[in-house]
Protein backbone atom coordinates (compact mmCIF):
# COMPACT_ATOMS: atom_id res chain seq x y z
CA UNK A 1 0.00 0.00 0.00
CA UNK A 2 3.30 2.26 0.70
CA UNK A 3 4.32 1.63 -2.49
CA UNK A 4 1.29 3.17 -4.51
CA UNK A 5 1.08 6.00 -2.38
CA UNK A 6 4.54 6.45 -3.31
CA UNK A 7 3.71 6.06 -6.92
CA UNK A 8 0.86 8.25 -6.57
CA UNK A 9 2.51 10.38 -5.13
CA UNK A 10 4.96 10.35 -8.06
CA UNK A 11 2.56 10.66 -10.45
CA UNK A 12 1.15 13.72 -9.36
CA UNK A 13 4.28 15.35 -8.74
CA UNK A 14 4.71 14.48 -12.55
CA UNK A 15 1.34 16.23 -13.16
CA UNK A 16 2.42 19.67 -11.35
CA UNK A 17 5.68 19.47 -12.84
CA UNK A 18 3.63 18.90 -16.78
CA UNK A 19 1.40 21.57 -15.70
CA UNK A 20 4.26 23.92 -14.42
CA UNK A 21 5.80 23.40 -17.22
CA UNK A 22 3.18 24.12 -20.14
CA UNK A 23 2.35 27.45 -17.61
CA UNK A 24 5.78 28.12 -18.33
CA UNK A 25 5.57 27.28 -21.68
CA UNK A 26 2.96 29.50 -22.58
CA UNK A 27 4.83 32.66 -20.92
CA UNK A 28 7.54 31.94 -23.90
CA UNK A 29 5.40 30.70 -26.46
CA UNK A 30 3.85 33.72 -29.43
CA UNK A 31 0.60 34.64 -28.84
CA UNK A 32 -1.45 34.22 -31.93
CA UNK A 33 -1.34 37.42 -32.67
CA UNK A 34 2.16 37.90 -32.82
CA UNK A 35 2.60 34.71 -35.12
CA UNK A 36 -0.31 36.42 -37.08
CA UNK A 37 2.14 39.24 -37.23
CA UNK A 38 5.26 37.18 -38.26
CA UNK A 39 3.64 35.49 -41.05
CA UNK A 40 1.71 38.81 -42.86
CA UNK A 41 5.04 40.24 -42.51
CA UNK A 42 7.08 37.72 -44.56
CA UNK A 43 3.89 37.40 -46.90
CA UNK A 44 4.25 40.89 -47.46
CA UNK A 45 8.08 40.14 -48.24
CA UNK A 46 7.26 37.22 -50.44
CA UNK A 47 4.75 39.62 -52.34
CA UNK A 48 7.57 42.24 -52.68
CA UNK A 49 10.22 39.68 -53.94
CA UNK A 50 7.46 38.62 -56.43
CA UNK A 51 6.89 41.99 -58.25
CA UNK A 52 10.93 43.01 -58.03
CA UNK A 53 11.39 39.42 -59.92
CA UNK A 54 8.34 39.94 -62.15
CA UNK A 55 9.15 43.32 -62.92
CA UNK A 56 13.20 42.20 -63.95
CA UNK A 57 11.46 39.61 -66.24
CA UNK A 58 9.21 41.73 -68.04
CA UNK A 59 12.21 44.13 -68.22
CA UNK A 60 14.99 41.39 -69.29
CA UNK A 61 11.91 40.02 -72.40
CA UNK A 62 11.88 43.76 -73.45
CA UNK A 63 15.60 43.84 -74.02
CA UNK A 64 15.74 41.07 -75.60
CA UNK A 65 13.03 42.04 -77.88
CA UNK A 66 14.73 45.45 -78.46
CA UNK A 67 17.96 43.23 -79.39
CA UNK A 68 16.44 41.09 -81.14
CA UNK A 69 14.85 43.62 -83.45
CA UNK A 70 18.09 45.46 -84.36
CA UNK A 71 19.78 42.04 -85.08
CA UNK A 72 17.45 41.32 -87.97
CA UNK A 73 17.97 44.92 -89.30
CA UNK A 74 22.00 44.79 -89.22
CA UNK A 75 21.59 41.44 -91.17
CA UNK A 76 19.92 43.30 -94.00
CA UNK A 77 22.79 46.45 -93.84
CA UNK A 78 25.71 45.94 -96.42
CA UNK A 79 28.65 47.43 -95.58
CA UNK A 80 30.31 47.67 -98.88
CA UNK A 81 27.80 49.72 -99.86
CA UNK A 82 27.61 51.54 -97.01
CA UNK A 83 31.45 52.16 -97.18
CA UNK A 84 31.87 52.59 -100.58
CA UNK A 85 29.64 54.37 -103.45
CA UNK A 86 29.98 52.31 -106.22
CA UNK A 87 28.29 53.74 -109.29
CA UNK A 88 29.35 54.65 -113.06
CA UNK A 89 30.11 57.88 -114.69
CA UNK A 90 30.13 56.99 -118.81
CA UNK A 91 31.99 53.91 -119.60
CA UNK A 92 33.91 54.02 -116.23
CA UNK A 93 33.15 52.15 -113.08
CA UNK A 94 33.55 54.92 -109.61
CA UNK A 95 34.14 53.73 -106.47
CA UNK A 96 33.65 57.34 -104.58
CA UNK A 97 33.77 59.13 -107.76
CA UNK A 98 36.96 57.87 -108.21
CA UNK A 99 37.29 56.44 -111.88
CA UNK A 100 38.68 52.89 -112.33
CA UNK A 101 40.79 52.04 -115.67
CA UNK A 102 41.64 54.58 -117.83
CA UNK A 103 41.59 55.73 -121.74
CA UNK A 104 41.68 52.83 -124.18
CA UNK A 105 44.73 52.13 -126.13
CA UNK A 106 44.64 52.56 -129.80
CA UNK A 107 46.69 49.48 -130.93
CA UNK A 108 47.93 50.21 -134.14
CA UNK A 109 48.12 46.98 -136.22
CA UNK A 110 50.39 46.67 -139.16
CA UNK A 111 48.50 46.97 -142.61
CA UNK A 112 51.04 44.80 -144.18
CA UNK A 113 49.63 41.50 -146.16
CA UNK A 114 52.35 39.67 -145.05
CA UNK A 115 51.81 36.52 -143.05
CA UNK A 116 53.76 34.84 -140.50
CA UNK A 117 54.73 32.20 -142.89
CA UNK A 118 55.72 34.19 -145.35
CA UNK A 119 59.05 35.29 -143.04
Amino acid sequence: ANTNANANANANAKVKNGQSNKNNQSEYAPSSEDLLSKWMDRQSQSNREREQALEEYISTKTVISEKQKWLNLSKTWTVTNDCFHIWHRGPFATINGLRLGGAIPILSCPTDNTTHDDQ
